[in-house]
């Protein structure tokens, strides 16, 4: 296994190290460990989770069974989550193979993101090309959990994404605190069979659990999102506690969902958002299950554009 991180044996910040790993310096950089167990690590499984990972400046590539950015591994009040942990990808060509990919989990947060204003990134599973990998960002399963998002952060550069289930904010046992996770995707193509905003299963925290999925940034983003079974907007199904923000954002790019976009709910409460400001947004069977939202369970807020901009929505049922 790979892991960059330290931890820590105090609450205050003089007592939280911070470990960095900065491999800027060189042109390539390689890890592969094809077993299914294998983990590669940023912070991972470490107490107050603070460590950096700076990839090289050319070319990377990772392959492993599992990817983790920041898992504070503690389930303990005493131990909080500490200052969060990073992978940044390099200026040059990043391919990451992994099975399962998870961006903050426990009590503490990450995030993938570039470290320059250049570089591409292929994400797919442990054999690439058309494998497909499980994202998780932003899992709360412990006591508090940090209340910062954690983020997959690909805005402004060339990604390809492979993707079986994407879950995007997840409150799985945590007692306090809103786990919260972003994607924020513009160039590329993102496919997806599954994905699920502010997904509350577990725990008793009252603060809930938040998701947003951001396609766009601007009008002439050209980022296309493929989503082929199913789209979440939220899912509470805690009968405990809590509550289910979801947004997904289109700024502009196509979405092309291939199944309807619901709120599959059944306990709490769930507060859904579609801002549709830009772009296409194509729902692909165009039949009577090309919807948003039903009349049971619909979208609390649906934004159109405002004067200057333009959407548009094909195939609805």
């Amino acid at each position: 296994n790979f892991n960059v991180g330290v931890g820590a044996g105090s609450n205050t910040p003089t007592g939280q190290p911070q470990c960095t790993l900065d491999m800027t310096g060189l042109s390539n950089f390689v890890y592969s460990n094809t077993s299914t167990t294998s983990v590669f690590g940023v912070g991972n499984l470490v107490t107050r989770s603070s460590s950096n990972l700076r990839l090289a400046n050319t070319s990377n590539t990772i392959t492993a069974g599992s990817v983790v950015v920041s898992d504070s591994n503690q389930s303990s009040s005493s131990n909080n989550s500490g200052a969060g942990s990073n992978l940044f990808l390099g200026a040059g060509t990043n391919v990451l193979d992994a099975n399962t990919f998870t961006i903050g989990n426990t009590k503490t947060f990450g995030t993938i993101q570039f470290q320059t204003t250049t570089g591409s990134v292929t994400i797919a599973g442990e054999t690439g090309g058309a494998s497909t990998a499980a994202i998780t960002i932003g899992r709360g399963s412990a006591s508090t959990d940090s209340n910062t998002a954690s983020q997959l952060l690909l805005q402004g550069h060339l990604a390809t994404v492979q993707a079986g289930t994407v879950i995007v904010g997840y409150e799985n046992g945590n007692t306090a605190g809103t786990p919260t996770g972003v994607v924020d995707f513009d160039l590329g193509t993102f496919n997806a069979a599954t994905v699920e905003l502010a997904v509350d299963g577990t725990g008793t925290s009252t603060a809930g659990v938040k998701g947003t999925f951001i396609l766009g940034s601007t009008a002439a983003s050209t980022g296309m999102l493929n989503v082929s079974t199913g789209f979440y907007l939220a899912d509470n199904t805690n009968t405990t506690a809590g509550s289910s923000t979801g947004v997904f954002t289109m700024n502009g790019g196509t979405a092309n969902i291939s199944c309807p976009i619901t709120i599959p709910s059944t306990a709490g409460t769930s507060t859904t958002t579609v801002n549709l400001l830009g772009g296409t947004l194509n729902m692909v069977n165009s039949n009577s299950t090309s919807t948003i939202g039903t009349a049971a369970a619909p979208v609390t807020t649906f934004n159109m554009p405002t004067a200057g901009e333009t959407a548009t929505i094909k195939n609805l049922g």
